[in-house]
């Protein structure tokens, strides 16, 4: 017990706890307060976070609400796997381990501002979670294989010396008995350490069998809700309290879902008269007039719902059903606990238990399974799901988009000036280099001739129409839950709604093309900033990734369609471009340039690897030079005008969390994320392939460019490497291109058993 001489000398302001002890999650919340104004945390043993997540997930899921921070403890985070994501949370893990079983966790909630840090700690594992208004959880799991306790005092007592702050609180599986009635001596030294130190605790109620062993000792000014649950997630029951300071973080808006009854909807277009669709002569009024059309039947058939954030679904796989299943094995396992004597109540909660587990597999198993087919034929997005179902991934995060926050003060300021820079990034680079070579962009376009792109002139691209078949077959291909355009037609809509808007929309792709215009309502991208590594705050450190109307990337497919078979069929790409092809892949790449390196060896030579890296290249692209080169492929007339409407008059806005910046031109690149940007740049780059370069061979992957040079000695390959990047470099600064050295690689290859 405490030493009442210690409890005497405590800070007077020091406030007492509650506790209470409850047998189903649903009711922790009457006991905690106002959580709106509240720290929650939950604290849970999980006993392998990989093996009990998902029963967590449930258990938080009957809670009601979220908890702003979820403390983990035995983890056995020593099996390799440490990223164990959450819906809403963000999560840091503890790196030192002193057996299989160490290891913390810690979830908080997105939005939340806190600090992590590790110290050293002798015989357990810490995390120091320092949250606003100097409130400090000291996060520790403690392993019951560490018999002596003096280490471990010996290093809390340092900590403590250390801790500022108001509030603190010790909070994780101690493994050391505080129970009132207890005899165990390291309990006395424990509690009398730590309430020299204004410490007391929170409860004492048991947490595991008869033993008071997850803690949450307080230090602070006001009081402190503890709740113990019953839980089934391990053999320790959940620790649940409150902070009360006023937090700043603020609730998550009610997600507001828009239900379209695509049954009625269907009906209504059916019923449409589109005669004054099919009387259009004009590309931009007949767009207007379908996405009118479409956009009134669509609001007129659609419910808003609101979802409050405690009747969100943590996982996709979680049913109510399951919920419900839940509920009624912890009341069977209450009943076996107030009668533990009744072994006909132990086999029937035991069989139940089994069943609702299984269940829950069965649930997980299916969504992944379904996940899988989903992606059968995208290997990339196929293995992000196999490293999702194996807790693989290399980051325990997905990196969220902290351009704006809840606290940013003019949030739609920092959006214009974001927009500013994704819409000039390109333009200002290329300026940098037009001021290099004292030339203008269309003195640049004019220089585009037989030298450097080779002359198709005998050869001529026409644009087929296409019919309501071949736009049925794109429908069908579009991903359903891909993001809407500026325009909010979606592709489940048009999925949904195939056969009755397979007709208007092959009217409105062929004006386009008959005309040589591109909608106006095509060209302005609402673009999402997608967070790459760096300072998220840094609007540098984004992708921009263009969400462009459902419609346009229909007519868009159809024209690439066209494109590209005709670059094919005449041979008019180089043999070594191997990105967004037909038959041709990365692998096929890699396999080149091997075979092409080790081939070289073979005969003796010395190789140099040049793996150029562009920056912003997709952003740089000078439109007038790709419209030249378009030109010289034999692309003219009618089909000519089409990729110069579809190239001017581009606009973009930067939305994020329903925020939009302010529109904005954009006069360089290509847009990121449309169907046609990576065939155009293919075409931009064409000719720096067919670069008459002594010695060298190029492999080029969209904007990547690998460049080999070989020679009978070391001095030879650099020489030729050094000359050859020369005419490389300014076909790049002739392009309008940059190249990005710190990202650029040099490979020097050998045989490694020949010696030079």
């Amino acid at each position: 017990m405490i030493n009442t001489a210690v409890i005497n000398d405590l800070d007077t302001n020091v406030s007492a706890s509650t506790s209470t002890y409850v047998n189903e999650p649903q009711l922790c919340i009457r006991y905690l307060g106002d959580i709106r104004h509240q720290i929650t945390v939950l604290s849970q043993n999980i006993r392998s976070v990989r093996k009990n997540l998902d029963y967590l997930t449930v258990f938080i899921q009957k809670l009601n609400f979220l908890p702003d921070l979820i403390i983990l403890t035995e983890c056995w985070l020593l099996d390799g796997n440490t990223a164990f994501n959450l819906t809403n949370y963000e999560q840091r893990n503890s790196t030192q381990y002193l057996n299989k079983s160490d290891g913390i966790v810690i979830y908080f909630r997105q939005g939340l501002k806190i600090n992590i840090s590790e110290p050293s700690f002798l015989d357990a594992n810490c995390l120091i979670v320092e949250l606003e208004k100097a409130v400090t959880v000291i996060c520790i799991y403690r392993s019951p294989s560490f018999k002596n306790i003096d280490n471990f005092l010996t290093s809390l007592e340092q900590l403590l010396k250390n801790i500022k702050g108001e509030s603190c609180f010790i909070v994780g599986d101690i493994n050391i008995d505080i129970k009132n009635d207890t005899n165990d001596t390291k309990s006395d030294e424990y509690l009398n350490l730590t309430a020299q130190y204004g410490f007391i605790p929170g409860h004492q109620l048991p947490t595991r069998g008869l033993n008071c062993l997850d803690h949450v000792l307080v230090k602070s000014r006001t009081t402190t809700s503890v709740v113990v649950c019953r839980s089934d997630i391990s053999d320790h029951d959940s620790v649940i309290f409150s902070i009360n300071n006023n937090k700043q973080i603020t609730l998550p808006r009610p997600i507001h879902l828009k239900k379209v009854n695509y049954v009625q909807v269907t009906k209504d277009l059916q019923l449409t008269d589109w005669s004054k669709l099919y009387e259009k002569t004009n590309a931009n009024k007949a767009t207007d007039e379908f996405i009118n059309i479409i956009n009134t039947i669509v609001s007129k058939n659609t419910e808003l719902r609101t979802i409050r954030h405690s009747q969100c679904i943590l996982k996709p796989w979680m049913t109510a059903s399951l919920i419900r299943c839940a509920e009624k094995r912890d009341r069977l396992h209450m009943s076996v606990r107030k009668n533990p004597n009744d072994q006909t109540l132990l086999i029937d909660y035991k069989k139940y238990r089994n069943t609702c587990n299984n269940i829950l597999q069965n649930l997980k198993d299916e969504y992944d399974r379904k996940r899988l087919l989903e992606n059968k034929d995208d290997l990339r997005k196929k293995w992000d799901v196999l490293k999702d179902i194996c807790h693989l991934n290399s980051k325990n995060n997905k990196k969220c988009n902290k351009l704006i926050t809840e606290n940013t003060p003019q949030p739609t300021h920092v959006l214009n000036e974001a927009n500013n820079y994704f819409s000039t990034i390109g333009e200002k680079l290329a300026r940098t280099i037009l001021d290099e070579v004292g030339k203008t962009e269309a003195e640049l376009a004019k220089n585009i001739s037989a030298q450097s792109v080779k002359n198709n002139s005998q050869y001529s691209f026409f644009f087929t129409p296409t019919d309501e078949l071949e736009i049925l077959k794109i429908i069908s291909n579009l991903k359903t839950r891909s993001a809407a355009g500026i325009d909010t037609i979606t592709n489940e809509l048009l999925k949904t709604c195939k056969l009755v808007l397979a007709s208007p929309i092959t009217f409105i792709c062929n004006l386009s093309l008959s005309s040589g215009v591109v909608p106006d309502t095509f060209k302005i991208a609402n673009v999402c900033p997608i967070p790459k590594d760096g300072d998220p705050t840094d609007v540098s450190n984004y992708r921009p990734i263009s969400l462009l109307s459902c419609i346009s990337k229909i007519v868009e497919r159809v024209v690439n369609k066209r494109l590209l078979d005709y670059l094919e069929s005449r041979n008019l790409l180089s043999e070594n471009q191997y990105g967004f092809r037909a038959i041709r892949s990365t692998e096929d790449a890699v396999t080149e340039l091997t075979n092409f390196v080790s081939a070289k060896l073979d005969q003796g030579n010395r190789c140099i690897g040049v793996f150029l890296d562009l920056a912003k290249a997709f952003d740089t692209l000078s439109r007038k030079i790709l419209i030249k080169k378009l030109e010289a492929l034999g692309i003219r007339g009618t089909p000519l005008q089409w990729f110069q409407s579809y190239l001017t008059g581009r606009k973009q806005k930067v939305t994020v969390d329903n925020l939009s910046s302010k529109i904005a031109e954009v006069n360089f690149g290509v847009p990121q994320g449309s169907v046609l940007g990576p065939t155009l740049f293919l075409v931009y780059i064409n000719d720096l392939c067919s670069l008459n370069v002594r010695q060298a061979k190029f492999f080029t992957f969209a904007d990547d460019t690998a460049v080999v040079f070989y020679g009978n000695s070391w001095g030879s390959a650099e020489r030729l490497c050094q000359q050859g990047l020369q005419e490389v470099f300014a076909w790049l600064r002739n392009n309008l291109l940059t190249v990005n050295t710190s990202k650029t690689k040099i490979i020097c290859f050998k045989i490694s058993s020949r010696t030079d």
